[in-house]
């Protein structure tokens, strides 16, 4: 499971159940910021990920070995 299907369980569950995210870690982890956490690295990956790939596709180099 990737962690935006993680996040997207956990939403779920936090909607069903009405507990609060800090709630749900302290409860299941003893971390009460750990989703908070997750939430906060996704985003940033996230921007990584549109970052590098838009760093690609403007820095199309030669192919090592190609003539």
């Amino acid at each position: 499971m990737n962690t935006h299907d993680l996040l997207s369980r956990i939403d779920a569950y936090l909607s069903q159940t009405g507990m609060s995210e800090a709630t749900l870690g302290l409860r299941a982890l003893n971390n009460s910021r750990y989703v908070a956490r997750l939430r906060a690295r996704a985003e940033k990956d996230a921007e990584a990920h549109r970052d590098l790939l838009k760093f690609m596709q403007e820095n199309p180099e030669k192919i090592r070995g190609a003539a």
